[in-house]
């Protein structure tokens, strides 16, 4: 079976020794015990973050925090020696996605809002970051790039956590509308 191999980035290194980047909780531990000898399962038990997990590798990953390296550890061009912090399995080859549809600027604007808003509502100063990144963003494909942080964020705050998959959902309808 084909495995996906992480490990973490300068970046990643850098944020375990100074907290600058505003992981959520449950991140910032799974990042902290990548080791390169623990296993997906092992992490996800150890981390206490269960079926999240994947999604929040995910999001390392995106966010620059863990890059991947090819099967069998060799790296790939642009990935340097350094540790394995996890692995999860490879996805199936998918068929070529569809165009997505262009969307309006008042539609990418009332999306920005929505994210906006709803960081500076429930994740206080930890969501400074992710503001940042949601008011760069010029394009429904790089609102995309924000959703999984975003919503792992929402997800790991003590007020938006109940709000976060209907926000999401939200989201989603409007970048595909």
């Amino acid at each position: 079976m084909s495995a996906t191999l992480f490990r973490k980035t300068p970046l990643g290194h850098s944020e375990i020794a100074q907290r600058s980047q505003g992981l959520p909780a449950l991140a910032r531990r799974l990042l902290i015990l990548v080791d390169g000898a623990k296993t997906l399962a092992q992490l996800s038990a150890l981390s206490g973050a269960g079926a999240q997990t994947d999604s929040l590798l995910q999001a390392l990953h995106a966010d620059g925090f863990i890059e991947a390296m090819q099967p069998g550890g060799a790296a790939s061009a642009a990935v340097q020696p350094g540790p394995v912090t996890a692995t999860i399995p490879a996805p199936a080859p998918a068929a070529p996605a569809p165009a997505q549809p262009a969307i309006s600027n008042a539609q990418l604007q009332l999306v920005k809002r929505l994210m906006l808003d709803s960081s500076r509502d429930y994740l206080g100063l930890m969501g400074v970051e992710i503001q940042a990144r949601i008011e760069q963003a010029q394009d429904a494909l790089a609102l995309r790039n924000c959703l999984a942080r975003w919503s792992l964020a929402l997800r790991e705050s003590r007020q938006g956590s109940q709000l976060a998959a209907p926000y999401l959902a939200q989201v989603k309808a409007l970048l595909e509308a």
